[in-house]
């Protein structure tokens, strides 16, 4: 017989090990460049995000009426 061995990951260290590390990443950032300055670059990244989508949307629905050329 042989002995079956079950992997698993224990999701609460791996989350809590992940915001440990962003809460240094923050708490150092907003030494560096001020109090509240790392949510501020986190929400000026999400809108140029936003941003990226919203053209991408506008483009496809601009190109939705024209039709296929195939090669």
């Amino acid at each position: 017989m042989t002995k079956r061995i079950e992997k698993f990951s224990d999701w609460d260290k791996i989350y809590n090990k992940m915001f440990q590390k962003r809460a240094l990443e923050r708490f150092n950032y907003d030494v560096a460049n001020g109090i509240g300055a790392f949510d501020r670059r986190e929400k000026e990244k999400l809108e140029e995000l936003h941003q990226f989508f919203v053209k991408i949307e506008k483009e496809s629905d601009s190109n939705a009426g024209r039709s296929v050329i195939y090669i």
